[in-house]
């Protein structure tokens, strides 16, 4: 089975611009760091996008029951197709506990983080060494 793009092209590393859309081994690591020095809910939300490679939206969207405890895995839902998808992705066990911990006391079908897509990626480029990428295309 192979993946196609929604044009039916083969997928890619790169935007249509020619931008890279996936950070490097340098600025993963850089991003976890950066989010090291962040709250617990923020640095587990850092964490839970880099290990994941997950949309804002889906992990904003992650709730307790979308947690594999037997399989160590974050359930997500694909947000990019017009059916209702799920994908289950592997975590490593540290931030599986992590995300347990901040589960603790709430509905298990309630989001952990109370963030917008919005909110959520500006404190990325705003805590980090990397300029925010240029915008210019969207005017």
């Amino acid at each position: 089975m192979s993946y196609r793009g929604q044009n039916g092209d083969a997928p890619s590393l790169f935007d249509a611009r020619g931008q890279r859309k996936y950070l490097c081994d340098s600025e993963r690591r850089a991003f976890l760091a950066t989010a090291n020095k962040a709250d617990a809910p923020t640095r587990i939300f850092c964490h839970l996008l880099a290990y994941t490679g997950c949309r804002i939206s889906e992990g904003l969207g992650l709730t307790p029951r979308h947690l594999d405890a037997d399989g160590l895995r974050a359930i997500f839902r694909t947000l990019k197709r017009r059916k209702l998808i799920y994908r289950a992705v592997p975590i490593p066990p540290a931030l599986f506990a992590d995300l347990l911990t901040l589960a603790k006391g709430g509905a298990a079908d309630a989001p952990r983080w109370q963030w917008r897509r919005q909110t959520a990626r500006p404190w990325w480029w705003r805590e980090s060494a990397f300029p925010w990428p240029d915008q210019s295309h969207r005017k």
